[in-house]
C-alpha cells in the first residue's frame, strides 16, 4: 500500500498597502496584519489579477490595498493575489493622453511649498490644489522658509 503525501498548504494570505513601485515589476508592500512580518515585502502582481476601477481597467498604484502571499522559496518576496476596492484616485491630466495616476486611497493632501529659496511657484501650487479638489480630497497648504522673506513680499 502506497502512502501519498498531503499536498503542501498554500502560504497564508496577508493584507498590505502598496508603498512604492520598484524596478522590474516589483511593488513594495507594507503588511498591515499583526501576523505578517514587519518588513516591507517586494511583490509581483499575479498574472490574472486586474485592477478595475468603475468601468475601466487601470494599473496598480501606490496606496492600493492588496492581499498577498509570501513565496515559499523566498520568504522576503511575495505575490499580490488581490487588489481591494479604491476609495479615491489622484491623477493629473495630460494633453491628448489618458490621465496619469499619481496615488490612490488618499485621505488628505498636504502641500509644502517654499516662500523663498526657491521662490514660491503659484502655478505649481494651484495645480496641486486643483488635483486635490478634482478628487474631492481635503488639502492643506504649508508655506515654509517664511523667515527668509526679508522684504515681506509673501505676507
Amino acid at each position: 500500500m502506497k502512502v501519498s503525501e498531503a499536498p503542501a498548504a498554500e502560504p497564508e494570505v496577508y493584507d498590505g498597502l502598496v508603498v512604492a513601485s520598484g524596478s522590474g515589476g516589483d511593488w513594495h508592500v507594507a503588511p498591515s496584519d499583526d501576523g505578517a512580518s514587519c518588513a516591507i515585502v517586494a511583490c509581483r502582481l499575479r498574472g490574472r489579477v486586474r485592477v478595475v476601477t468603475g468601468d475601466r481597467l487601470t494599473h496598480l498604484a501606490v496606496g492600493d490595498r492588496v492581499r498577498f502571499r509570501h513565496l515559499d522559496q523566498e520568504p522576503e518576496r511575495g505575490r499580490i493575489e488581490e487588489v481591494l476596492a479604491r476609495t479615491r484616485e489622484l491623477s493629473r491630466g495630460r494633453q491628448g493622453k489618458p490621465p496619469q495616476l499619481i496615488v490612490v486611497n488618499v485621505d488628505q493632501v498636504v502641500i509644502v511649498a517654499s516662500v523663498c529659496e526657491p521662490e514660491l511657484s503659484l502655478h505649481r501650487t494651484d495645480r496641486f490644489l486643483a488635483i486635490a479638489a478634482t478628487a474631492d480630497v481635503p488639502a492643506v497648504l504649508v508655506l515654509n522658509k517664511i523667515e527668509l522673506d526679508e522684504d515681506d513680499a509673501a505676507r
